[in-house]
């Protein structure tokens, strides 16, 4: 039959602990909801104690707490569970007088270890209101435990800058306005490498100024968007990398330099109606009764026509081949009512197979026929987009050679809008992005009696 202190071991989940007894404590709060709360008195064993909390060295004994601390543990059946010790202070020859290690807590924390991670891993697949509510915490207190589980798992912040050899970047909102905040996602491990506050150069740059030579120099491929001042950061800090266009920014281009001839043929019928509105307006008393009827069908009919264009916007941008029927109805409407519409909508399906060629000979010579189309297709639109292509062509190179995109970004985008939302927002941008390292990463979270089991934050 296995001892109590063996059993209270398993169910604490800690070792290097030597449990002294068990009690129950009746609260003395008139107004406390809970009446009792379960007391375990515990120590470390010989090995693990009077060890400086900071570095670890075993040092010599200094004094000792008059009154016992309690930490708070993962609950039993519901009742609050505490772990108390009276701590002994050690004198460490590097930091003078500090606490001893805990083997069943983080320094200077009321939580054990398992409670910490349990609050951490609870607050990153819920809200934070809900986590706190649940577990009987402080919101702001959830919230200080996704750091500490951070900190503790990566003690060391520049561990996922080193060895960068493919990288992207792009920018997020997290609040109303003009507020973002710069993300950098390795392409090898799928993780954000680094987050700040702010979407301008000068932001960019403090990402680049924290990488060696070294690391700046191992880096060959960065993929993003054209904005000018990713571009700039790049040639500057890493002149030997190439720089990738994302594909769907550029293929995006295309989609709304299409939806801009959309709005034009809208708006040249719309003027045909407001003419022949006018014209009917302006006919005489005794106008025959069949010009009336004319003009009143060529209106009615150009408002319809209007009308259906109007709806053909995601037919149009659409990739045809995950059309739905009824959109495809849309789409032959679309290109059969407007022969410019037509041109601009095979010269947006010709931009989409320059990023779909198979290598840079074939993408350089599709980009050739598709820029001499679109620059003779008497399509303001496209002429303007064939010359911003020119203007990228290399880059466009790049994409198609390496592969690279801004997919696997984007989807930590949506997972970024994902934390804030459950988060109801941060009011400090440290806690976003302590949240950001956390979820958008390999990390994991892990949980008492396991085997070294965890679970990652999102």
């Amino acid at each position: 039959m296995a001892s109590a202190n063996k059993v209270m071991k398993l169910v604490l989940g800690v070792k290097d602990v030597v449990v002294e007894g068990v009690r129950i404590e009746e609260s003395k709060a008139a107004f406390d909801s809970e009446p009792f709360r379960i007391v375990i008195d515990v120590r470390p064993c010989a090995k693990a104690g009077m060890r400086c909390q900071r570095c670890g060295r075993r040092c010599a004994g200094y004094d000792k707490d008059s009154k016992p601390k309690l930490w708070r543990s993962p609950d039993l059946n519901g009742i609050k569970t505490y772990l108390s010790y009276r701590r002994r202070r050690v004198l460490c020859p590097e930091h003078g007088v500090e606490y001893e290690a805990v083997p069943w807590a983080f320094p200077a924390t009321s939580f054990t270890r398992h409670f910490t991670s349990l609050v951490a891993l609870l607050s990153m697949r819920l809200n934070r209101t809900a986590a706190a509510e649940m577990l009987r915490v402080n919101w702001r207190t959830a919230q200080s435990c996704v750091t500490r589980i951070l900190g503790h798992l990566e003690p060391d912040p520049r561990a996922r800058l080193r060895g960068l050899a493919s990288i992207g970047i792009d920018e997020t909102s997290y609040t109303k306005g003009h507020n973002y905040v710069t993300t950098v996602v390795n392409h090898d491990t799928g993780e954000v490498v680094w987050a700040a506050a702010g979407h301008d150069e000068k932001t960019l740059s403090g990402f680049f100024e924290e990488l060696t030579e070294e690391e700046r120099a191992s880096i060959r491929l960065v993929s993003g968007d054209a904005a000018a001042w990713i571009r700039k950061c790049v040639a500057k800090y890493c002149p030997g990398a190439r720089f990738c266009l994302d594909g769907f920014h550029a293929v995006q281009w295309a989609v709304e330099s299409v939806d801009d001839v959309r709005r034009e043929e809208w708006n040249a019928i719309r003027a045909g109606v407001r003419e022949l509105d006018a014209k009917l307006k302006s006919l005489p008393a005794d106008a025959p009764d069949s010009e009336r009827r004319r003009l009143q069908d060529s209106i009615g009919k150009a408002r319809d026509e209007a009308s259906r264009l109007k709806n053909t916007r995601y037919a149009l941008g659409k990739n045809p081949e995950n059309l739905t029927p009824f959109q495809q109805q849309k789409l032959e409407f679309a290109v059969e009512a407007s022969p410019r519409l037509a041109r601009a909508h095979r010269l947006k399906e010709l931009a989409r197979l320059v990023f779909h060629s198979g290598s840079g000979e074939e993408a350089r010579a599709m980009f050739k026929d598709f820029y001499w189309k679109a620059t003779h297709s008497r399509l303001a639109p496209f002429r303007k987009l064939a010359h911003s292509y020119k203007e990228h062509l290399e880059e466009i190179i790049n994409t198609v050679e390496s592969g690279l995109s801004n997919a696997r970004i984007e989807a930590m985008n949506s997972k970024i809008k994902l934390m804030i939302r459950k988060a109801y927002g941060f009011q400090v941008i440290e806690n976003l992005l302590s949240t950001i390292m956390l979820g958008c990463s390999n990390l994991r979270i892990p949980l008492p009696n396991r085997n070294g089991f965890g679970m990652r934050a999102c």
